[in-house]
């Protein structure tokens, strides 16, 4: 790794921030670490927050600082990614921040294309394309067929309505002006998603660059890939809180999101089911059943999607095919987990 710039030119480039959580990944760190500090983009800084590691995740930290003056090293006890990105964004000095994940990695001209793509379009936020590294083969995730630009509310529209946009945090490149005050809420999961609406509800303009520029390592048993789990539990929050925001910043938006919470709860409840934890979470799945009729009675039926509200009352009505079916998921799910081990063994 090199600790000098490879331009004379590096102070009129935009500083970026990139923002790394660690914990326990020293497997994988030195493949994110190197696409970081091997970019063809020079001036940035890099945060590695050792979040409570304990392998030698911390240790390995500290050896990246000692090789290239860009590392900047947090160690604190663990508390998760979203307390450790905040650590670094209350003291990171970047014009642009860009998130990665430690068991991830990208591509070696992502920082330079996005900053150059933010520099020409005057943009905000540059959302981009990603692939999937599944060990044996990769594949990519590329939603949009040209560069696109949008306004604030298209931006809220083609995520709450299209799924075009996704809820994730590290397929986006952010100005710095977004997280002067904003920070990540103290959950255990999905504590991108519940930033989100702010921020795409204060982007003056944003685009979309059709390439690939950031690869998540698909990891069997990895968070992403695993089952039910009571911090799962996070994403109703993160779905109340999104509706709220719209109710109250974008009400003519607010029909398309009505059967979103619906939604995030049958969501729940076919994970119980699917990864074969209803006896565990009885008591859950009863309380999250009760829940959903709930928010279903109280819907106004003639300003919804029709299709999607008699998906959700079917989950209700007919409880024993709704079982049925996210049981014979969840099989399938787990026979492909295994050959998806196996072949990354």
């Amino acid at each position: 790794m090199n600790s000098t710039t490879n331009s004379c030119d590096a102070e009129t480039k935009p500083l970026v921030s990139i923002i790394v959580p660690v914990y326990n990944t020293e497997r994988y760190l030195k493949k994110c670490v190197d696409s970081i500090l091997n970019q063809t983009y020079d001036n940035l800084e890099l945060f590695l927050i050792n979040d409570g590691s304990t392998d030698s995740s911390g240790d390995m930290c500290d050896r990246f600082a000692q090789e290239d003056s860009r590392v900047r090293v947090i160690h604190k006890e663990n508390e998760g990614q979203a307390i450790a990105r905040n650590c670094a964004l209350d003291v990171c000095d970047g014009e642009y921040v860009f998130f990665v994940d430690s068991d991830d990695y990208i591509r070696q001209d992502a920082v330079k294309l996005l900053v150059e793509t933010a520099t020409q379009h005057n943009a905000d936020l540059v959302l981009f394309g990603f692939e999937y590294d599944y060990v044996k083969y990769k594949k990519k995730r590329l939603v949009y067929q040209n560069l696109r630009t949008f306004a604030k509310e298209k931006l809220l529209t083609e995520y709450i309505v299209n799924n075009g946009i996704t809820a994730a945090l590290c397929d986006k490149f952010y100005k710095r002006k977004f997280f002067e005050e904003l920070r990540f809420p103290k959950l255990r999961a999905n504590e991108d998603a519940y930033v989100l609406p702010e921020i795409f509800g204060s982007t003056e303009k944003a685009v979309y660059l059709r390439e690939a520029l950031y690869t998540q390592l698909v990891r069997v048993g990895s968070t992403e890939q695993s089952g039910f789990k009571e911090s799962k539990l996070a994403l109703l929050e993160v779905a109340k809180h999104k509706k709220e925001y719209i109710d109250a910043n974008f009400p003519q938006l607010s029909k398309f999101i009505e059967l979103d919470y619906a939604k995030t709860v049958k969501g729940m409840l076919s994970r119980i089911l699917s990864s074969f934890s209803y006896k565990k979470y009885k008591e859950t799945y009863l309380k999250l059943l009760e829940e959903l009729k709930s928010e279903l009675e109280n819907i106004n039926i003639s300003t919804v999607d029709q299709s999607l509200y008699k998906q959700l009352m079917g989950c209700i009505k007919h409880q024993n095919i709704f079982k049925l079916k996210a049981r014979l998921y969840g099989t399938k799910r787990f026979f492909i987990q295994k050959i998806k081990a196996f072949l990354q063994a």
